[in-house]
């Protein structure tokens, strides 16, 4: 019975790490290839990826897939136009996409459909908020409270696309893991019960 819960276990970490990884690396391809602002896997892939596998991992692969999609944006646009490769707005979007694995790890693990759905909330808010302060802090507008409710104001469309995006994406991770977590393990229990009758 312990070896069948630890086969369970493992099989279930094998799939969560390969599906954590398609929406990392999606994510990155995302990034690097025109789209609607904001409308990216990332969140959902960090979500997905803290509930499933835990905060360390998906923080890891968050970093990993920004810095690798913010060093080709870069080199192939933003050098050329006399950005620097990291400005100082940098941190506000990078803390603000690992509020995701903040809120899956409190909210998301072991819940099938309303704590995924209530991390993926929390997570674009809380990106919404602290990257759109970022954009506020960098001289974007007016440093007074209008000024700030102003870039509030004026983000909120990039705020639809990202909430769009993390229910599309949120909705392939976390669905094809319950769906496919459950074939293998009925498969891995089909095999051990045909090893324990032979």
């Amino acid at each position: 019975m312990v070896a069948d819960e630890r086969r369970s276990e493992t099989c279930r970490r094998r799939l969560a790490a390969t599906i954590g990884g398609a929406g990392f690396g999606s994510a990155f391809l995302a990034r690097v290839l025109p789209h609607l602002w904001n409308l990216t896997p990332t969140g959902a892939a960090v979500a997905f990826t803290a509930a499933r596998l835990g905060v360390g991992w998906s923080l890891v692969g968050l970093v990993v897939t920004m810095v690798a999609s913010d060093v080709v944006l870069w080199l192939a646009t933003y050098r050329a136009m006399g950005f620097p490769l990291f400005g100082w707005q940098t941190p506000f979007v990078y803390v603000g996409l690992a509020g995701y694995a903040g809120f899956a790890a409190w909210l998301a693990r072991g819940r099938r459909v309303v704590g995924p759905c209530a991390a993926l909330v929390g997570g674009s808010a809380w990106f919404f908020v602290v990257s759109n302060f970022g954009v506020w802090l960098g001289g974007a507008y007016p440093a007074t409270p209008a000024g700030l409710v102003d870039c509030y104001v004026r983000a909120l469309p990039f705020w639809r696309n990202m909430l769009l995006g993390d229910a599309v994406f949120g909705l392939l991770l976390f669905g094809a893991y319950e769906w496919l977590s459950r074939r293998a393990v009925a498969e891995a229990a089909g095999e051990a019960a045909a090893l324990d009758k032979s």
